[in-house]
């Protein structure tokens, strides 16, 4: 796109996250908790190197996010965020050490974990990108973000309630549960 552009000629938002590359990453980070979980379970790592090992997994998928979001905002003219939100990292920690906790009880079946990991990698990554995303609209001082849902027959009931724009100082937290597939968009013309 070209930046010199009158502005009512550019595209209609500013940032819509890349769907492809979104599903490589929720895959990777699912891959990467996998071999951790085998590692484990193979007894060639303790707990807790398990758990710090799953952490900075976690904070490297959060990572690739953030320059996704940073490349595309430089691509529509944005500012870049500069700083990174972790307030989901110590919700993220006590989830993996519940996890990791069950393992070792064995409270958790073979299929519990594996389901366990691919909702977790899914959270994750919506929520980095919703954390993320609203950060850039506060660095660009936007004013509202656009609530977009994957409207199929598994959208529940509270995400088609948020859908559409929401005033950014009274945003409903997002993912709103943690099977959630919405993501904020920003919208254009601001």
């Amino acid at each position: 796109m070209n930046l010199a552009e009158p502005p009512q000629t550019r595209q209609e938002s500013y940032f819509e996250p890349n769907e492809e590359r979104l599903k490589k990453e929720e895959q990777r980070l699912k891959d990467d908790l996998e071999l951790l979980l085998q590692i484990y379970l193979a007894g060639s790592i303790s707990k807790i190197l398990a758990f710090a090992l799953g952490l900075d997994i976690v904070k490297n998928a959060r990572n690739r996010i953030v320059d996704m979001i940073n490349e595309s905002a430089v691509e529509t003219g944005l500012r870049e965020i500069t700083e990174i939100s972790n307030e989901f990292l110590k919700m993220i920690a006590d989830d993996l050490k519940k996890f990791l906790d069950g393992i070792e009880d064995k409270t958790l079946s073979v299929e519990r974990q594996s389901f366990f990991i691919n909702l977790l990698s899914s959270y994750i990554i919506f929520k980095s990108l919703a954390d993320n995303t609203e950060l850039l609209a506060r660095t660009n001082s936007l004013t509202t973000l656009l609530w977009v849902i994957v409207d199929d027959e598994k959208t529940c009931d509270l995400c088609r309630e948020n859908e559409g724009l929401h005033d950014i100082t009274s945003l409903p937290p997002m993912p709103a549960h943690y099977s959630c597939r919405c993501f904020w968009i920003l919208p254009g013309g601001q």
